[in-house]
Order: C-alpha cells, then structure tokens, then sequence
C-alpha cells in the first residue's frame, strides 16, 4: 500500500518529466556547455523555488506545551513565463562523431578531391581534428518547455580551418558556413509550472517552538533513485513576552536536499519572520498570515556527453 500510494505521488509531482525521460537523454547528447544550461534552466529555476514554498501556514502558539500535530501532502508549483520558452546564447559545442563525418563528407573540397574513398586516412583526420575541437557557435531555439514542433539551431560560422598531418603530411581545410538542426525541441511544451507535492510532518509546540519534516524515496527504474529530504523549525518568542501582543510571529528556518538519479541534485534553505493571527471560534476560524523571507537554491544538472567514443561530464 505505501509503495501504491508514493507511486501516485510521484505521478502527480513528475508525470510530464517522466514521460519525457526516454527523450531527454538524448537531447542533452546534443548539447554541450552555456547551451545545455540554457536548455534546462527553466526547470532548474522553478524547482528551486519550489523546493521553499508550503512549509507553513501559520505561527505556532506561544506556549510551554501544547499538542499540535500536522500530517499531509503540500503541494509547490512555480508558474513560467513566455520569455522561458527560448533561448539564445553564443557558447562552446563539440560535434559529435556522426554530426563530424557529415560535415567532412560534405565540405566543397572534400567532394571535389573525393578524399572519404581515395584518402581514408586524411577523411579519418579530418574528423577526429572537428570532434576534439571546441568551437565558439551560437545556438537557439526552445528550451525544455518550448514548442514541441521546433528544433535547436547551431549556427557554425564560417572560414573555420582544419589543420590535420597524416604521415607527415600537412592537410589544411576550410569548412564551409552552415546552419546545422538538431533534433532537439521542447519536451513538456504543456507544462505550465514546475509542480512539486510531498508529504509533510508537522510536531509541535514546546516553548513556542515546531518542528517540520519532509521525506520521500522512491526507485524508479528509468532514472534513478528519487530522494528528497527537508526540515525546519518555526520559534515564537511570545513564549518569553510577559505582556499580551494582538499578533503571533516567530523566526523560520528550512532546508531542503533531493537528488534524481544522477542527473539532478539540488539544495535550498529559506529563513525569515513570519507574522499570523488566528480570528473566529473553534473548526470555524480562519488564519491569515505573512511573512519576510530570504531564500536561496542550487541545483545541478549532470550528464555525460559521448564525443568520439569519450565521455564528458558536464554540470
């Protein structure tokens, strides 16, 4: 039943990431560097200040002891604006062995001196001297919430010389200007924010003071393991106040730690003065509250681009 009830969970918080994740490997083979972090960077956003949202919703009471048990899932959601839909930044990229081959093959000199069949060894220099360089290019189009239907662009400018020696031989090539598509688009273009639910612990008060914890584990086997911790405290110092005050209000601290597979790992912390008031008699009262809070979030995004038969970790 629990297994039952974290996989719902995890539906709720993760389906259009899931159902993407068969893709998404491969996108981000395609990208490299300030465009790979471009790519994801709206999700990496909202997810941070997700991770800091529902911890409370109101003050504990100013009492030595006093029962007060919370249990239930809290729902985070940060919403996306239109200008997370693209991107365009002038960054570093390899090609890949394959991307390589074709634009070797189809060089105006290569095709003119016929070098795959008449020269292999030259054609196999060629190629390996693009795949290990590293070129300044500039690359756009959508991220991962953009428009399913368009595609990443390379622009790879032009009079970009090849400089290989076969046998003691000196080869120079000139690649011409291209414009190259990668078969990357946006993988949730429906996804409207980034949702996060998780359930949630709440014991308090003992002198003013409660205790917060979040916790959720789950194996899934096309990503990895889902790990996510949290805790936090919320203090009122009225506990201490020896005449009355119209209003309750602490000091809060939370933190947070989740790791997805081996591709994500963030960590938040969130801390400030919160200020509630609780107006109405018993189930029918009501508990407006407001708070001044400073938050702060990291988060990596991993992965191994292959380039020429070697992996390359990026964060």
């Amino acid at each position: 039943m629990k297994n039952r009830i974290l996989i719902i969970i995890m539906m709720l918080s993760f389906l259009s990431l899931l159902t993407a994740q068969s893709s998404l490997d491969e996108t981000l083979e395609d990208l490299s560097g300030a465009a790979a972090e471009s790519y994801v960077g709206p999700i990496v956003s909202a997810f941070g200040a997700s991770l800091n949202s529902g911890w409370f919703h109101k003050v504990p009471k100013a009492k030595l002891f006093n029962l007060d048990i919370e249990l239930g899932l809290v729902y985070m959601g940060s919403f996306f604006g239109k200008g997370d839909e693209t991107f365009n930044v002038d960054g570093s990229f390899r090609f890949t062995e394959s991307q390589a081959r074709d634009i070797v093959r189809n060089s105006e000199e290569v095709i003119l001196d016929n070098l795959e069949q008449d020269e292999p060894e030259v054609f196999e220099a060629l190629v390996e001297a693009l795949v290990m360089e590293v070129y300044e290019l500039n690359i756009h189009g959508p991220t991962i919430i953009g428009p399913e239907d368009e595609n990443i662009f390379v622009e790879f400018p032009d009079n970009q010389p090849l400089h290989v020696n076969v046998n003691g031989i000196d080869f120079d090539y000139i690649l011409d200007a291209r414009s190259i598509e990668l078969p990357v688009g946006g993988q949730l273009e429906n996804l409207s924010h980034m949702p996060m639910i998780a359930p949630q612990l709440g014991i308090g008060t003992i002198y003013g003071t409660k205790l917060y914890t979040r916790y959720m584990t789950l194996d899934l086997t096309s990503i990895g393991k889902y790990e996510y911790f949290g805790i936090g405290i919320q203090h009122n110092p009225k506990v201490y106040i020896p005449f009355p005050i119209p209003v309750d209000f602490s000091a809060s601290f939370f933190m947070q730690d989740l790791k997805l597979g081996e591709y994500v790992s963030a960590k938040a912390t969130v801390y400030g003065i919160n200020v509630s008031r609780t107006i109405g008699p018993g189930f029918l009262n009501v508990t407006p509250y407001a708070g001044l809070m400073f938050e702060s979030s990291k988060m990596k995004f991993k992965y191994e681009y292959q380039v020429s038969g070697q992996e390359i970790d990026v964060e």
